[in-house]
């Protein structure tokens, strides 16, 4: 890497970091929240963690992967707060992530100074863009560095650099790591990991062509790949494979929820990154980047087949397309800077000055949500006060850990539900997302509705908290309408009592019952 590269890295992690000490927000009602308990539950117990959301002792999870595994031993070693390991490796995952697409970048392309490039178009040459899981923008990473699907992109960069240098010294260590770093990508976030698997053949294409020692290679590492899926012991990938293959996943309020947001406001959310599009024309008119053009061709093509024929997940390949076009982006800038340092004049030095401009766009767009999720909610003005002064947003979610804990198993509404396994340790009834290997998911909804409805009987609310083996009722008096889930708490706070069951706390904005044994 250059010079140049590095205090660019410098420099991203120095604006970067100070947001992973700063509480996201939506943290209680994202994915984060999942991959958080996860962690916590891997601390608790490394070889059988259970669910790490529901009272489920011998059951894995998906959410179990390799690097939430690592989260896990390195919070139980060290002994530290759950909150504590996810800052730590929301700078650590951010700063793999800036390396891999450095080190990618210099090998693919044979010029040292497109690292920087590369990873300032992949920031933050975007639109509003979108969040959570397999999202890279930089005001998506400073809130999900740590994201199974981010460590997995990461992953996948390195692969290809190892690639590369196989292809182009002919050592068996580079390969060996390329696959060994490849099988880690897919097993970490198989979605991301086709996003590998894709890469690496046109890599292959582009550098040597069809022939027996690439075909050989490509397969190994295909058969690496499926003997890690098949060795993982925390959960079976191929069920979890069929279930979402076979269209169950389909018809489920998250994935429909996911599906809209994901094919709404396209334009609007890749923005800048479009320029790349008639970039990419320009490479494949030279016979140049296959691995740009072709993986852009086929991810495009995935993403469309998803929205036509409602393919479950492909919707997220819409982020492989735009780091393509990225990419594509910031090697054409890059070429004609080095060509004005020659002073040789030609009409895609303006296409160069406009990509730039949109750049810096992006990077005032990028500050601009970065600042909404992470500071808007958090200072607070008070009455002769000059300054704002910081205050939690999440402060409710904290405050819970003072009345539940590890063991206790919670009757709550399925969306305030989500964030309580990773802020107290206690297990929940009902999930907000589809888990695939969950296979009472569906009767779990309905029985925590019915909980929740003030018509229901009291034998049936005693025999609902029964099955689950409740020991506490989370009541949120915020009047919630996600999902379908339309449900006044305050009205419920009555009912409990006349049951007999006792308040042990009583707040503004949420109450919690203990049921008796």
């Amino acid at each position: 890497m250059s010079r140049n590269t590095v205090f660019v890295i410098i420099f991203l992690i120095f604006i970067a970091a100070p947001f992973a000490f700063i509480e996201y927000v939506h943290f209680p009602y994202s994915d984060g929240a999942e991959h958080g308990a996860a962690v916590r539950a891997l601390a608790s117990n490394i070889l059988h963690p259970g669910d790490p959301m529901l009272n489920l002792p011998e059951s894995g999870s998906p959410r179990y992967v390799p690097s939430i595994v690592v989260m896990g031993l390195v919070m139980k070693l060290l002994s530290l707060d759950v909150f504590a390991v996810l800052k730590l490796f929301s700078i650590a995952y951010f700063l793999l992530f800036l390396i891999s697409v450095a080190l990618f970048s210099t090998a693919y392309f044979g010029d040292s100074g497109q690292a920087s490039w590369s990873i300032v178009f992949l920031l933050f040459f975007w639109g509003l863009g979108w969040q959570e899981a397999n999202a890279y923008m930089f005001s998506a990473l400073i809130a999900s560095a740590y994201y199974p699907s981010v460590v997995a992109f990461s992953l996948a960069f390195l692969s290809l650099y190892c690639q590369i240098n196989f292809l182009k010294q002919h050592r068996l260590m580079a390969l060996i790591a390329a696959i060994a770093l490849g099988a880690l990508s897919f097993m970490n976030h198989p979605l991301t990991g086709c996003f590998y698997l894709v890469s690496a053949g046109l890599l292959y294409l582009e550098k040597s062509g069809i022939n027996k020692k690439t075909v050989f290679c490509y397969s190994i590492s295909v058969v690496a790949t499926i003997c890690l899926l098949l060795c993982w012991p925390y959960y079976s990938f191929f069920d979890a494979f069929i279930k979402v293959a076979t269209g169950s996943m389909r018809e489920t309020l998250d994935y429909n929820l996911t599906y809209t947001y994901f094919y709404s406001k396209v334009l609007f959310r890749v923005g800048p990154a479009l320029a790349g599009i008639p970039i990419l024309f320009y490479y494949f008119k030279h016979r140049q980047y296959l691995l740009l053009w072709g993986g852009c061709a086929i991810f495009c093509c995935t993403y469309m087949a998803g929205y036509f024929l409602s393919i479950s997940l492909a919707e997220r390949s819409i982020f492989f397309a735009i780091c393509f076009l990225q990419l594509s982006a910031a090697r054409l800038c890059r070429e004609k800077l080095s060509l004005a340092q020659h002073r040789v004049p030609t009409a895609k030095h303006a296409v160069s000055g406009v990509l730039r401009l949109f750049l810096a766009g992006g990077m005032l767009l990028q500050g601009g949500i970065a600042a909404k999720n992470f500071l808007y909610h958090s200072l607070v003005f008070t009455e002769g006060a000059s300054l704002p002064h910081y205050q939690k947003p999440n402060a409710v979610q904290h405050e819970l850990k003072k009345y539940l804990k590890p063991g206790d198993i919670v009757m709550s509404y399925i969306y305030p539900a989500w964030s309580i396994p990773v802020y107290t340790g206690a297990k929940i009834i009902a999930l907000y997302h589809t888990p695939p290997h969950i296979v009472d998911h569906v009767q779990r909804i309905r029985d925590v509705k019915e909980f929740f409805s003030t018509s229901v009987s009291p034998e049936r609310r005693k025999e609902i908290l029964a099955r689950y083996g409740a020991t506490h009722v989370f009541i949120d008096f915020i009047a919630h309408d996600k999902q379908d889930f339309i449900i006044d708490g305050k009205q419920l706070v009555p009912i409990l009592k006349e049951l007999g069951y006792a308040e042990i706390v009583h707040r503004d904005l949420f109450s919690i019952f203990s049921v008796p044994k």
